[in-house]
């Protein structure tokens, strides 16, 4: 079993995320950053850079590519509020997008391939 530990932007005040991350390099824990606009990253070996995009604004490909500016090689994403308007599984492959979290399976912890794209499933959270 894997245990993921997720910070993204939206969520934390840049303050809190520092200290948490600060911790996390503290303790050698491996954990994803989900990056939503331009903003300061962690740069450690220890942290996964993934996308937080927010498909509610408009088109899904005009948020990917902005993404894609900010944060190139990126390949894991998990959309805001787990919704992903007209964003389409083409889409993410063609940005470099491999896994997704995005979908609450509860006590489920293995990944499913689903049309190319690896769902890596969200089993607990704070908000569930």
């Amino acid at each position: 079993m894997y245990c993921c530990i997720c910070v993204d932007a939206d969520w934390a005040h840049p303050l809190i995320a520092t200290y948490l991350l600060e911790k996390m390099e503290q303790a050698k824990t491996r954990f994803t950053f989900f990056a939503t606009e331009n903003q300061t990253v962690p740069k450690s070996p220890l942290c996964e850079l993934a996308w937080h995009p927010n498909f509610e604004r408009g088109a899904s490909d005009l948020e990917l590519k902005q993404l894609a500016e900010l944060f190139p090689g990126v390949r894991g994403l998990r959309p805001h509020k787990l919704i992903w308007g007209d964003c389409r599984n083409e889409d993410l492959m063609r940005h470099g997008i491999e896994w997704v979290s995005s979908v609450y399976l509860k006590d489920h912890w293995k990944p499913v391939e689903q049309d190319g794209i690896l769902e890596v499933p969200i089993a607990w959270g704070d908000n569930w």
